[in-house]
């Protein structure tokens, strides 16, 4: 992997501005979308479940409800997006832009052309999505969620394995500096 010196930027300057721009309009135009669907459904969920409002099945209700949560879910994760475009920005002015937040290597360009936004490397995305599944796994796990003490013991198994699987896959460096961190 190629690294290179703190503060000089990956890819030209201008033309990862203008991809970043042209991802936040789309993101923008999404989340518009998203809040503008939302307000009519909205005003639709609220007239049909007063009683003095139309007669609208319980069912239908409830599509409505459920439809409008997806799209408050969705709405955070563009939001969420939009603040990885905004720290990309950052990265671009900084001159650290297109080099990996964890490894320090150059990130590929077919990545940035991709997603513009990447803060990571392939495999050092790969391997914080593994320890983000890990940690809502374990997070799922809590006392509230388990009805008894075996079932306990079977997900923290089962995160132990997890653990295992991503540390095979780790390089001869990061396991060193995995054991080192135990």
């Amino acid at each position: 992997m190629d690294t290179i010196p703190h503060g000089q930027v990956a890819a030209s300057g201008e033309t990862v501005r203008e991809r970043l721009h042209e991802e936040r309009r789309r993101i923008l135009a999404v989340i518009a979308d998203i809040e503008a669907e939302r307000t009519d459904d909205l005003g639709s969920v609220t007239d049909a479940s007063t009683l003095g409002g139309s007669r609208q099945h319980l069912a239908d209700i409830a599509s409505e409800l459920y439809e409008r949560e997806r799209g408050l879910g969705l709405a955070e994760d563009f939001r969420a997006e939009l603040a990885e475009v905004d720290a990309a920005f950052l990265r671009v002015d900084a001159g650290t832009y297109g080099v990996c937040v964890s490894c320090a290597c150059v990130i590929d360009e077919a990545r940035l052309a991709a997603m513009p936004a990447a803060s990571r490397c392939v495999n050092c995305q790969a391997k914080a999505e593994v320890a983000a599944s890990i940690v809502r796994r374990a997070a799922d796990a809590t006392p509230s969620n388990v009805t008894d003490h075996d079932d306990m013991l079977q997900v923290g198994d089962a995160a132990d394995d997890e653990q295992q699987e991503a540390r095979d896959t780790l390089g001869p460096e990061d396991r060193a500096m995995t054991i080192r961190s135990e």
